[in-house]
């Protein structure tokens, strides 16, 4: 399991210090992601599942803890923020009892960048976990390769066009119980990601 890292030990993560953007951190994690990735490396070259698996989980910690402290400029701090960020788990009062599920509350916001959104999500507290209603979710239009429901991270490999995609989703719930979630799409193999509403809303449909 990975756990919370603090923005320097992000940064390592990716062979980077505070001098760094997060346009830098994208390009040092694409890099990074297609060195262990078992869909861009031959047969030959790949990792033990579970080594990669660790890898790519350790990868995408970084790469979320550093967008979470950059500024509007793409530029990160210089000094060690106060805390580590902590994502508080949506589901610990969920029971499985057959309710109706999940949906989207309202529409898919899309940030500046069109690779990433957010959609507030709509669920019954009676119902099934919401982090595993979204584990089954993803696993109907791709593949999930990492998971820690104590932090609310899902990621995983979709495909559009023949392209292989890093899918990934973060939940987090505010002081008045409203559950949201963060998405970002990263091209694996060559090429720029997608716009990312099309899968976001294909994700939103198996609910």
């Amino acid at each position: 399991m990975v756990g919370l890292m603090d923005l320097d030990g992000a940064l390592a993560q990716l062979g980077l210090d505070r001098t760094a953007t997060v346009a830098d951190a994208r390009r040092a994690y694409r890099q990074a992601l297609r060195r262990v990735h078992p869909d861009v490396q031959p047969p030959s070259a790949r990792a033990p599942e579970g080594d990669a698996t660790e890898r790519i989980g350790e990868l995408l910690a970084a790469m979320e803890t550093i967008a979470a402290a950059s500024g509007e400029d793409g530029s990160l701090p210089q000094r060690p923020p106060a805390a580590a960020v902590s994502v508080p788990s949506p589901t610990d009062t969920d029971t499985d009892t057959g309710a109706e599920g999940s949906s989207l509350a309202g529409g898919v916001d899309i940030g500046e960048d069109p690779t990433s959104a957010s959609v507030e999500l709509r669920h019954d507290p009676t119902g099934p976990p919401l982090f595993w209603q979204l584990h089954q979710a993803f696993d109907e239009i791709g593949d999930v390769t990492y998971a820690d429901r104590n932090l609310g991270l899902l990621a995983g490999i979709v495909r559009q066009a023949g392209q292989s995609l890093q899918l990934a989703v973060q939940l987090s719930t505010d002081s008045g119980g409203a559950v949201t979630a963060a998405f970002t799409l990263e091209a694996i193999d060559a090429g720029e990601a997608p716009p990312i509403e099309r899968i976001v809303q294909s994700l939103a449909d198996h609910l």
